[in-house]
């Protein structure tokens, strides 16, 4: 009954780029899916998987025009590391300054962290967001398969800088997301590839209730 949407194809700019229907916000649904009408039936949106793109497009921008977002720490935090991985901090810390992770080395299996990236520093508390740099390193660290390590970079900290799944959002709230993901490359899926949006068709919806 539902299907992954196939998204328009617009060839406005030099690289044709996927675009989302026309959606009309509903409400919210369980605090985890926005509920849309657009032309060929209902639409829902993960809000978390929706958000996470919307904020990697941000993140990223700055990323690649050498714009750094962060927040400096109240209290410097000590962050102790798993043996073999300051190799990676020295190999990328300038790419980490860059999405707003400061900070120093304190012997060989430490950090002294200053600052956090900024989008993070308004959803995690410091100790979170030194969690979320450890993950990072090890999955650097760890050199698998898959996506760039900026990209796993970047991505992290979208998946740990947006709303969450059962967290309530206001109709203005859901509008908002949406008309953003709307702007977005590649709104019908996350950074890490999970759909963002889901249809139910009117016809599909008409013979489940017999009118056809």
């Amino acid at each position: 009954m539902r299907d992954d949407i196939a998204l328009t194809v617009s060839e406005g700019g030099p690289t044709p780029r996927e675009t989302l229907p026309v959606l009309r916000v509903i409400g919210q649904a369980h605090e985890t899916y926005i509920v849309a009408e657009g032309p060929e039936g209902l639409y829902l949106i993960d809000q978390h998987a929706a958000h996470e793109r919307v904020t990697f497009k941000f993140v990223k921008y700055r990323f690649d025009n050498g714009e750094s977002e962060y927040q400096p720490l109240l209290e410097p935090l000590t962050v102790d590391l798993a043996p073999g991985v300051m190799t990676t901090v020295q190999e990328h810390q300038d790419d980490l300054n860059k999405v707003g992770w400061r900070f120093e080395e304190f012997g060989k299996n430490s950090l002294i962290l200053r600052s956090v990236p900024g989008p993070l520093s308004v959803k995690v508390s410091a100790d979170g967001a030194a969690q979320v740099l450890i993950r990072v390193l090890d999955e650097l660290a760890s050199g698998g398969p898959g996506d760039t390590w900026s990209h796993r970079l970047i991505a992290t900290i979208a998946c740990h800088a947006s709303v969450r799944a059962g967290q309530s959002l206001s109709i203005d709230d859901c509008k908002n997301l949406v008309r953003q993901l709307e702007q977005a490359e590649r709104p019908n899926t996350c950074p890490h590839g999970r759909p963002t949006i889901v249809r139910l068709r009117v016809n599909d919806l008409e013979r489940e209730f017999k009118r056809r």
